[in-house]
């Protein structure tokens, strides 16, 4: 009876979820999409349809974005479609200006469901989101153009991409300038790319590689792509080597077991820009790997190569004299993480921590596993053992009958 129940209601939820969802892609609005060629100071009046099943009454407002929203104006801002009813008008006016740039130029019109036209209680619900794609032609030289860097190694030659598309009714011949300046904006180097020509709706590239003289750290990159007489300019910020934060020295002063104890941590900054938030975890485990403990410092920004003390509180109650590991993590911005592991040697009035020679969790893993052929040896006695004894109970039984 119970098992009918549970199925019974399984079925129930399912029916509410398929009504739910049949009410949520009930409504539409079309045309969707409307391509429309540019023409000077063109005013033109379009249509659209809000659509629904007309099962139930339906309010909704109406907005208008994108690049060309201040030349467009909606007849309405706002319908209610009432039950038995399963569509609804409405109409862009557009007016263009004299010029728009060359490509594609999108008015988005926003038909957003509301619980009702209420402004002081309206919670949207839904929105459908149809186009007026009005596309201007590329006369003359135009070309779309995009710089591409891979990250670089200390001391290795670096590739500098552009890619090039061309647009417009004429081909154009495209190089590539590309300054390299360092944190504070000093200009260190300038490279030249090959040249290529571009014709329309053709996808070329112009390269330069660079001799790369830097320590690691972040830099700017500044191209200027010249493509017959249209000039375009370029920025993007590349790596050399990668960002790290590392822990120099762990301390611990006036160190008694049992109390809160704060810990000094000195981290080093190897990267050539500031991060503004960096803290530090340390994870205390056990000879077998098991976590005991966790605590954080506070977060703290640190200069560019700095080198700065952070601190954080270890509580000690619970914590015995002997040799604790310790994985400590380093987060930087959102740049990434650095592990490092270290050894921590407790006493009753004294905490020396060192640099593990190893990883400590892949060590620890190690030792662990070297109890596994022990437990399984015991785990096959004790199954031979059973069949033993079930066996000697079977044949105990035939003797007795």
């Amino acid at each position: 009876m119970k098992l009918k129940n549970i199925f019974g209601n399984m079925s129930l939820i399912l029916l509410v979820l398929i009504l739910l969802s049949t009410t949520v892609s009930a409504h539409g609005l079309a045309p969707a999409k409307i391509p429309l060629n540019f023409e000077p100071n063109l005013e033109k009046e379009i249509s659209f349809l809000a659509l629904t099943k007309g099962d139930f009454p339906t309010y909704f407002t109406l907005e208008l974005e994108g690049e060309v929203s201040p030349y467009a104006e909606l007849d309405k801002n706002s319908l209610f479609i009432n039950i038995g009813e399963t569509q609804k008008e409405f109409k862009v006016k557009l007016k263009l200006p004299e010029n728009l740039p060359p490509g594609p130029n999108i008015l988005y019109v926003k038909v957003i469901e509301q619980d009702t036209l209420s402004t002081s209680t309206a919670s949207a619900k839904n929105a459908l989101v149809g186009q007026i794609i009005i596309n201007v032609p590329y006369t003359g030289v135009y070309v779309d153009s995009k710089l591409e860097i891979e990250h670089g190694e200390i001391a290795k030659p670096m590739t500098f991409t552009v890619s090039l598309f061309g647009r417009g009714d004429i081909p154009a011949m495209c190089y590539a300038t590309i300054d390299i300046f360092d944190p504070e904006g000093k200009k260190l180097d300038t490279i030249v790319t090959n040249q290529n020509q571009v014709a329309q709706a053709q996808a070329t590239k112009v390269e330069a590689i660079w001799r790369n003289n830097l320590e690691k750290g972040l830099f700017d990159a500044q191209a200027t792509v010249i493509c017959g007489e249209q000039k375009t300019i370029l920025n993007e910020q590349f790596y050399v080597g990668n960002p790290s934060v590392n822990v120099l020295e762990i301390k611990a002063d006036n160190f008694i077991l049992g109390e809160i104890a704060p810990i000094r941590l000195m981290l080093q900054n190897n990267w050539n820009r500031k991060f503004d938030d960096v803290f530090v975890e340390i994870l205390v485990l056990d000879d077998f790997g098991k976590l005991i403990q966790q605590f954080k410092s506070a977060t703290l920004p640190i200069g560019a190569e700095e080198i700065k003390e952070y601190t954080a509180y270890w509580e000690t109650e619970k914590l015995s004299i002997g040799k604790y590991n310790l994985n400590v993590i380093t987060y930087f911005d959102k740049k990434g993480t650095l592990q490092e592991s270290f050894i921590a040697d407790v006493g009753i009035n004294k905490l020396t921590v060192q640099k593990a020679t190893g990883q400590v969790i892949g060590a620890e893993e190690g030792k662990s596993s070297s109890f596994m052929p022990v437990i399984i040896l015991l785990l096959v006695i004790l199954v031979a053992m059973n069949a033993g004894f079930i066996y000697y109970l079977k044949s105990r039984k035939k003797i007795i009958k």
